[in-house]
Order: structure tokens, then C-alpha cells, then sequence
């Protein structure tokens, strides 16, 4: 506005300052210190900025001039001191970053200025054998002046790109790297003028800023130990790394390491400003153009996940705090106060990660990723995504698992937009092996997430079903197939997807409708098989940890009751992947004290139960993972542990006995029918003893549970094993018990348990219901 309505009032007070200031620096170190401050003041002056250029100025304009040959000698290295020189560089970076704020079309005059000093300014600043530097203490003005020159000299000239070169550079400084991605990420995201150049001039760098990506991320995981980073595929090299790749140091030092964590970072935001200018492949055959898209967002998904937890703090912690102390902002000070909350900087940092792989999945963006063969691309780079960090998230090697979780849901939805836009031929190219692990990893994860004690983590995983359905049915309408042929358990996870509007749900009555629902996944896949696995593995882990270790999280308690829960429920669909067991057995470790351990018959089975390890062996090595499970429970009915048994006991038997699968009913009256038999197969006396009766108080109300319980299904499978035996062995050892108290209630309990299975007597087997009665 200045420079299109002149307004003189302002000029005049702008010159008699200039003029006041001028007088006042005689001294070498008073210009230094008053340069910087009369250019602005100069700028203030259009009339004089216009006539300044002529060979001839009035007799008060003259000092202006001179002022102007002092700046130009300075910055090229001829005023005689280093003071002069450093502060003729700020001067002329004001000077440029002001001119880019003027129209060309408003005022000429200041453009002319800016252009005799603008090669001189790049050669001082941007100098890969010299850098510039005020000295230790600041690196980081030095850097924001450097950021200043190099996105001014871009709006004015985007096409005069010598220093763009100088940075970008594989020997120049990492420093420059610095300065140029930084420059860039502000020309994308701050551009409110018209006339101000767009990104898009040089998006014929992109193949350069995907080496410097590659070549960054390699020296970081040099620095922090770790594996060489992954690649999508072995098919799917970066032949450019190949031929120009940066030659490595043998050891870099923590500095050093720390300035590529800086630059790594930057280089994430800035793909995330603009995906495209990553993306561009001018004139490149569709395969490398895939290759290349695949390197880059292989190396954006290695970045997510860390193994190890500090570290991984630690090192956002480095990262955010010497990286965004470079621009001392308000933002800056934000940062700043998490300088002792390493989570926070390490949120911010995987924020940036994860935001940059969502851009490069905006449907828009997929185009790009290989606009010969963008459906085939989809499937192939997309689901190695999934597949990667589905892994991750099983894996447990997230800090912010439920976050990641939710960019995860958003992963699906852009998915499917794109799909949508591409509905005719959505299918083409998905028949390769990595769609179909994608999609198992993908399902293994949600359903893992089910028994997450974070309710918000299962009502994302819950909602997250709604986007597999989704791409289901895109893929089944246009291969004209039954969606059930792409997702067997189509159905469940519609349900799935409605119930993750429970916002209001507590934590028990979420869980229990998870439950429900997984009693109701009728068909075995690939998914459900492998989740149930995974989670077993990760039971018994946490079961041992709880015995040992009993003064645990109250989450990690919460965490093993759902898991428990969990395996009991969706057990039913991994009933058909078993192998024939040899025999019946059932496992159960020592418990309770040593003398009621060595009369106790709990640990039934068609093993010799006289050695309770002999028992454990023989057990593992002739049933199922399903039946061991089984077994581990009832062994756990009689936990003896002082301080978490009783905890351990009741969850035990309330899930047997109110969330197990129908489809399990018979395996487990088996067991429960052989367990009890063994009290009775000795000669002598019934051994009566706590561990025994306890077992016997457990199965008295998990039958009765059991058989209260009219959830879908139960019917059907409560008659496919005889509960005789074991209901007439319950009975027998219960009238021996005396009349205690406690004797009186079991009888009691047991006097309902047979009442209800005689109100149910048509949904069961007997051999002699006659002679039974």
C-alpha cells in the first residue's frame, strides 16, 4: 500500500531519522549495529529508492548513496571488518524480504536495488567452502537469516536458482540441506500474495529431495544402531539411491547425528505440505516411478515405530527441541515447556509421520503415485502399508497404540474414497499376495485391539470394521461376487461397526457386547485364527507376569480379564483348525500348599498325574493350543496365589461360565467330567482337601452359569457331550463334604445346578436319563 499511495508525511520522518542515525554511526561497530535499521528506513522512502540508482543524486540524497556502496563493499568482503560484513547481510536480507511484499508492477525502483546486491548476498550466505557463521552462539539466527535469503530471492526469482543448487547439493553442508527444506516448507504453506512464486517451479528437484529423504533416514538409523531401513520390497529398489547415493561417514558424531534428526524431521513436514513435490516424475518409466513413490513411503512407515520406548522418547525429545528452537516463535515457547514431557515431543514427532503418509493417501495423491498404473500402485504400495504397520501394532511396539489407531481409520477411508472414484476397475491388480496378508494383518489387529483396556481403542477398532465392510463391497460389485466371498464375517463386523456408537458404553458393558458379538463370528479365517493365536501367546505371558509379579498396573489386570475373556469367546471359530487330540488331558500345575498338592486329582488327564511336570509334558505334546487353553483355566480355578488368587479364581469361572463359545461347551464338559473322574479312580477313600472342593464349588457354578445362560447357539451345543458322569461324580463327592457350613452351601448350590439342568434337560444328552434320575 506504501508503494502504491506514497504517503510523504511518513517519508520525510523515515529520511530525518535515516539522516539522524547516520550521523550518530562514525565508528565501524555503530554501523554494524544501525545498518540493519536504516534499510528499513530507506524502504520507507519509495521516492528516494527510486531516484537512488541514478549517477547523479542530490546533494541530500547523497549519503543514502553512499550508505548503499558502504552496504555492497561490506558484503563482499571489502569494508575491512567482519562486523561491517555480517551486519551488510542482514541488512540486505531485510532489504529483499521487504521488496517481496511490493508489487513489480507498483514500483520498479526497489527491485533494481534488491538486484545489485542479491549475487553478492548468495555468495556470502550460501557458500559450501565457507559457511557463514556470527559465531557459536548463533546458529540459529544465522539459519533463520539463511531460510529469509533464500525464500525471498524465490518469490522474487524462482527461476535464478543457483544457491537452490549450492544447497541441495549431496557435499554441501548439512546445514544448507537444513535451510533448504525449511525454505521450502515456508513457500508452500505461506503464500498469501499473488505474485509470489509457487512451489510447483521447482518440482523439477523432486528426484534430488527424495535422494536427500533417503540418504537422511539412512544416516539417522546409522546413528541411533539400528537396521539398515526396510524397503517394501526387494522388486521395488531406488535405482536413483543406487548411482548418487551420499557417500556415508564411517562414524558420524552426535552432532551430526542430531542435525540429520532435524533434517528428517523437517523433510517429513515438508511432504506432508506437499506430497506432490515428492511425487513428480517427469519423463520416468512407470516402473521406476513406482519404485521410487514405494522408497519414500517405505521410509515415511519406518519412521513410525520404535521398539524401544525410551529411545524412542529420547530421541523426539532431540529432535523437536533442536529443531523448532530454530525459529523462536510463540510456538517455539509452547515446545519449549515440554522440554521435561519427552511423550509429548514424541507425539509431535509421530504426528508429522503420520500425517505425512495420510496426505500421500488422499485420493488426489494416489494418482500421483504412478499415474501409468495408479490402480495396480494402489494395491500394491497401499497394502504394504497396512501390512507394515498392522505388524507394528500387533507387535505392541507403539507408544500412542490408540492414536496410530485412529490415522489408521483414516488410512481405510481414504482407501475406500479412492476406490469409489475407481469403482469400475477397483479390483485391478489385487489379486497379489500382499493384498491378502494386508488384509489378515489388518483384521489380526482389530480384533486384538478388542481387548484393549482403553475403551476408546476398541471403539476405533470397532468402528474401523465399518471401512473393511466398506471396501468389501466396492471390491464384490465390481468383481459381481458375493461380498461374503471377500469378508466371511461380513455380517459380525457390520455389528461390530454399529455397537462403536456406544459412546456413552462403560468399559464392562462394552466388553461384554464384544464378547457377544465374537461368539457370533461363524466362519475361521486366516484372521481370526492367527488374532487368537497371537493373543494366547500374549495370555500366557501376561499370566505368568501376574503370578510373579502381582503388584502390577490395575490396566495390566483389566488387560488379561478381556484377553481371557477374548480367547473364550472367539475360541468356537478355531474349533475346526484343530488337530484330533490323542486322548483327553488336562493340564494343572501345582497349587495351594504341599500337602494338599500331593493328594489333589485336578490334574487330570491320560498322563501319569503323579508328577505334575510328567503331566505338563505329556498334556503339551498331545492336545491342541485350544485345549491347553482349556486346561490353563481349570487349573487356574484352584489359583492359590496369596495375593491374586481370589482375583484370578472369580474372573476365571464368571468367563467359563457367561462368555465362552457354545461351539466349546462339549470340550470343556469333557474335561471337566475327566478332571472330577480322577477323584474317584484311586482305591480308598475319596481324597477330600481344599484344592479338590474348591475345584468341585468352581464347576458346580460354572455349570449352572453355563446352563442359565440362553445366548444364541447354546442350545444347539449343550447336547453334544453327556454330563451324566460328571454331574453323578459332582454329587458323590459333595454328600461326603459333612454338614459344615460351607458344605451346607455347596449342597445348596448343587441342589440349583440340578434343578436348572432339569429345566433344560430337553437341550441335553443323557445316556440313561431314567436310571440318571
Amino acid at each position: 500500500m506504501l508503494y502504491q499511495r506514497p504517503q510523504t508525511d511518513m517519508a520525510d520522518a523515515a529520511e530525518r531519522l535515516f539522516d539522524l542515525v547516520d550521523s550518530f554511526a562514525e565508528s565501524a561497530k555503530r554501523k554494524a549495529a544501525v545498518w540493519p535499521l536504516q534499510i528499513i528506513l530507506l524502504i520507507l522512502c519509495p521516492e528516494i529508492t527510486h531516484v537512488i540508482s541514478r549517477e547523479v543524486v542530490e546533494e541530500s540524497k547523497a549519503n543514502k548513496k553512499l550508505f548503499l556502496e558502504s552496504l555492497r563493499k561490506a558484503l563482499a568482503g571489502q569494508g575491512g571488518s567482519k562486523q561491517l560484513t555480517e551486519s551488510a547481510a542482514i541488512a540486505c536480507v531485510k532489504l529483499c524480504k521487504a521488496s517481496t511484499y511490493i508489487n513489480l508492477e507498483d514500483h520498479s525502483g526497489i527491485f533494481l536495488l534488491v538486484q545489485s546486491f542479491v549475487v553478492d548476498l548468495k555468495a556470502l550466505l550460501f557458500s559450501p567452502t565457507k559457511p557463514f557463521s556470527r559465531g557459536a552462539g548463533s546458529q540459529n539466527a544465522d539459519v533463520d537469516l539463511m531460510i529469509d535469503c533464500f525464500v525471498s530471492c524465490f518469490r522474487i526469482n524462482p527461476h535464478n536458482n543457483q544457491h537452490f543448487k549450492v544447497c541441495l547439493a549431496s557435499s554441501s553442508p548439512s546445514t544448507f540441506h537444513f535451510v533448504l527444506v525449511n525454505s521450502l516448507h515456508r513457500i508452500i504453506t505461506n503464500s498469501d500474495l499473488d505474485w509470489w512464486s509457487k512451489i510447483d517451479a521447482v518440482y523439477c528437484y523432486s528426484g534430488e529431495l527424495r535422494l536427500m529423504f533417503s540418504d537422511t533416514l539412512s544416516r539417522v538409523m546409522q546413528g541411533l544402531h539400528t537396521h539398515a531401513p526396510l524397503r517394501m520390497t526387494s522388486s521395488l529398489s531406488f535405482k536413483e539411491k543406487m548411482t548418487t547415493s551420499l557417500k556415508f561417514k564411517e562414524r558420524t558424531t552426535d552432532l551430526d547425528t542430531r542435525s540429520y534428526k532435524c533434517l528428517l524431521l523437517v523433510l517429513v513436514k515438508l511432504i506432508h505440505a506437499d506430497p506432490k513435490l515428492m511425487l513428480h516424475n517427469p519423463g520416468k518409466q512407470a516402473q521406476e516411478t513406482q519404485s521410487s513413490t514405494a522408497e519414500l513411503i517405505a521410509g515415511l512407515v519406518q519412521l513410525v515405530p520404535l521398539a524401544n520406548t525410551a529411545q524412542l522418547s529420547q530421541e523426539a525429545m532431540e529432535v523437536s527441541l533442536y529443531s523448532f528452537s530454530l525459529t523462536p516463535t510463540p510456538s517455539t515457547l509452547l515446545l519449549y515447556s515440554f522440554s521435561f514431557c519427552p511423550f509429548q515431543l514424541y507425539s509431535l514427532a509421530l504426528n508429522c509421520q503420520l500425517q505425512a503418509l495420510l496426505v500421500l493417501h488422499l485420493p488426489e495423491t494416489i494418482e500421483l503415485w504412478n499415474p501409468e498404473a495408479p490402480i495396480e500402485t494402489f494395491w500394491d504400495i497401499s497394502s504394504q502399508v497396512l501390512f507394515l504397520i498392522c505388524k507394528k501394532l500387533i507387535g505392541h511396539q507403539m507408544v500412542n497404540s490408540t492414536e496410530v489407531l485412529k490415522w489408521l481409520r483414516e488410512i481405510l477411508i481414504c482407501r475406500n474414497k479412492f476406490l469409489l472414484k475407481n469403482k469400475e476397475c477397483a479390483t485391478q491388480g489385487s489379486g497379489i499376495p500382499i493384498c491378502r496378508q494386508a488384509q489378515t494383518k489388518l483384521e489380526v489387529c482389530l480384533y486384538m485391539f478388542l481387548w484393549s483396556p482403553d475403551t476408546e481403542a476398541v471403539l476405533v477398532a470397532m468402528s474401523c470394521f465399518r471401512h473393511l465392510c466398506e471396501e468389501a463391497d466396492i471390491r464384490s460389485s465390481a468383481d459381481e461376487v458375493p461380498v461374503q466371498t471377500i469378508l466371511p464375517n461380513y455380517a459380525t463386523f457390520t455389528e461390530f461397526a454399529s455397537v462403536s456408537n456406544m459412546m456413552a458404553t462403560g468399559r464392562s458393558t462394552l466388553q461384554k457386547r464384544v464378547m457377544a458379538l465374537l461368539r457370533r463370528i461363524e466362519h475361521p479365517t486366516t484372521g481370526n485364527t492367527e488374532a487368537w493365536e497371537d493373543t494366547l501367546a500374549k495370555w500366557e505371558q501376561d499370566t505368568k507376569q501376574i503370578l510373579n509379579f502381582p503388584k502390577n498396573k490395575v490396566e495390566d489386570g483389566q488387560e488379561w480379564i478381556n484377553m481371557t475373556g477374548f480367547l473364550c469367546a472367539l475360541g468356537g471359530v478355531c474349533l475346526s483348525q484343530r488337530s484330533k487330540p490323542c486322548g483327553p488331558a488336562t493340564y494343572s500345575p501345582p497349587m495351594g500348599p504341599m500337602s494338599e498338592r500331593k493328594y489333589s486329582m485336578v490334574s487330570v488327564g491320560s498322563c501319569d498325574v503323579s508328577n505334575a511336570g510328567t503331566s505338563a509334558t505329556c498334556s503339551s505334546s498331545t492336545e491342541t493350543p485350544l485345549g491347553m487353553f482349556l486346561d490353563r483355566l481349570l487349573a487356574l480355578l484352584v489359583c492359590g496365589h496369596e495375593r491374586v488368587g481370589l482375583h484370578v479364581r472369580t474372573n476365571v469361572k464368571e468367563l467359563l461360565g457367561l462368555e465362552l463359545s457354545p461351539v466349546l461347551y462339549h470340550m470343556l464338559f469333557n474335561k471337566l467330567r475327566n478332571s472330577i473322574g480322577r477323584f474317584f479312580d484311586t482305591q480308598g477313600p475319596v481324597p477330600i482337601n481344599d484344592t479338590n472342593t474348591q475345584f468341585v464349588e468352581q464347576t458346580i457354578a460354572i455349570m449352572k452359569n453355563l446352563l442359565d445362560n440362553h445366548a444364541e447357539g447354546s442350545s444347539e451345543h449343550l447336547g453334544q457331550a453327556s454330563i451324566e458322569t460328571m454331574m453323578l461324580n459332582l454329587v458323590r463327592y459333595v454328600r461326603i463334604l459333612g454338614n459344615t457350613l460351607h458344605a451346607i452351601q455347596m449342597k445348596t448350590k448343587l441342589c440349583q445346578l440340578v434343578e436348572v439342568m432339569m429345566e433344560r434337560r430337553d437341550d441335553l444328552s443323557f445316556c440313561q436319563e431314567m436310571k440318571f434320575r
